[in-house]
């Protein structure tokens, strides 16, 4: 669904939405790396634009009605693919593990953030945004494009600020560096 309509209101970026389900197969291994990996998800759409946006999120399932049809939600600036390989990946990703019943408000949250550029002069570190539906709980990730102390800092102040979260829940905010050949 690419936006070309001239009444539109463009945003930052492009992005680019994927999926992946759940497959008993990819479980049995322990991770899948490049290629692998991209053959295991989907390409839900492509948008551009305000409209696009909101006529994605209008049909895309939301993280507490996801159950077995959905294991991953993600979405990358277009131009950066959903994988540690890729270039743009250097810096890390952050973790927010979610009990159930509160992922879909919290990935609204971080959706509008990332397409709205609401993470300022940080909008360039964040690459894409990931969440795992779970049996237990729900994950979300946050790519980012550095792994500089300051700059992690600095974002893990903004998400805690855009997700309205006490300082005690902001620590709970895991960040890991990608080191892979790096």
């Amino acid at each position: 669904m690419a936006d070309t309509e001239t009444n539109t209101h463009p945003l930052h970026d492009s992005f680019t939405v994927y999926y992946s389900v759940p497959n008993k197969e990819t479980k049995k291994k322990k991770s899948l790396a490049g290629n692998d990996f991209m053959k295991s998800i989907g390409t839900l759409c492509d948008f551009n634009t305000v409209e696009g946006f909101w006529a994605t999120y209008q049909h895309v399932i939301r993280p507490n009605f996801a159950g077995d049809i959905v294991e991953n939600l993600q979405i990358f600036r277009t131009s950066i693919r959903p994988q540690w390989e890729d270039p743009a990946n250097s810096g890390g990703r952050f973790t927010i593990h979610l009990r159930k019943g509160f992922a879909a408000m919290y990935w609204e949250a971080l959706m509008l953030a990332f397409v709205g550029g609401q993470f300022g002069e940080l909008n360039e570190q964040v690459n894409g945004l990931v969440i795992g539906i779970r049996a237990a709980d729900d994950i979300m990730y946050i790519w980012t494009r550095s792994k500089e102390e300051a700059v992690v800092q600095a974002l893990r102040d903004r998400v805690g600020e855009l997700l309205q979260l006490t300082a005690k829940s902001q620590s709970m905010i895991e960040f890991k560096p990608f080191n892979v050949g790096r």
